[in-house]
């Protein structure tokens, strides 16, 4: 099915509304911070990594916009199962998905969910909302 504007605005609003995986893990064996002075926007970030290296579960908590509320939301759903190596490459991804050129439509297709965040793409502001979550991934260490 095709995303449509309505379709992305729903998406965002059921992620800031009902994120998933709000919370920070109590045992961690991954975490980082990012913040956004401007905005005031702040996102802590925790990661359990299994004994395989894959993200088995992800936490986070965040002061700001819905729209990093959302982006947290749908990062920790999309990142886990990978290592954290390959949540970082995919974090580096995603910032060329919202601040290079307009993506393709394989490209678009490429991040399901995650691509109703590409409507923001041509308000600066809010693609540094978008990127907080994933800048702390990309900043994410060994506890």
């Amino acid at each position: 099915m095709p995303l449509t504007p309505e379709l992305y605005q729903e998406i965002l609003l059921d992620h800031s509304k009902r994120p998933r995986a709000q919370g920070l893990l109590s045992a961690p064996t991954h975490r980082a911070e990012a913040k956004n002075p401007e905005a005031g926007d702040e996102v802590r970030l925790t990661l359990a990594a299994g004994v395989d290296g894959k993200i088995a579960v992800v936490g986070w908590e965040a002061a700001g916009s819905a729209v990093l509320r959302a982006s947290c939301s749908l990062m920790s759903e999309r990142i886990a199962g990978l290592t954290v190596s390959e949540a970082q490459a995919l974090a580096g991804r995603f910032r060329e998905f919202l601040t290079g050129a307009e993506p393709a439509a394989n490209e678009v297709d490429f991040w399901e969910d995650l691509a109703a965040l590409g409507g923001i793409r041509h308000l600066p502001p809010r693609v540094k909302c978008a990127m907080l979550p994933w800048r702390a991934l990309l900043a994410v260490g060994p506890v």
